[in-house]
């Protein structure tokens, strides 16, 4: 679990449409620079973590947004019998792109 918190294997934004059977979740805020503007922002950073300890990392609000959904309905994952399967999905508004997670 600490390893894929600490170097996660994949990317959430590489695998939209993919479906996630997932086991764990760590979340922290972390200090980002804009490189054009040089604004610094705290972002949450979110790891999904598979049944099978395979970690997804992503910087991203809506991934964020979507697990406080998620541990509303379903619970905290500590509380889970079996995995929750979730599907990644992409929401374009404008020039926006914005990562969620659907339950398939």
């Amino acid at each position: 679990l600490y390893n894929a918190t600490m170097s996660p294997a994949k990317r959430v934004g590489d695998c939209i449409n993919e479906v996630i059977n997932l086991r764990h979740v760590f979340c922290e805020i972390i200090t980002v620079t804009n490189e054009e503007t040089g604004e610094v922002s705290r972002v949450p950073r979110t790891v999904l973590i598979d049944d099978n300890g395979v970690g997804y990392q992503c910087v991203s609000t809506g991934i964020f947004n979507a697990i406080k959904k998620l541990f509303a309905v379903k619970g905290m994952p500590d509380t889970w019998v079996k995995p929750v399967t979730v599907k990644v999905q992409q929401i374009t508004k404008g020039k926006r792109q914005i990562l969620t997670l659907i339950m398939p």
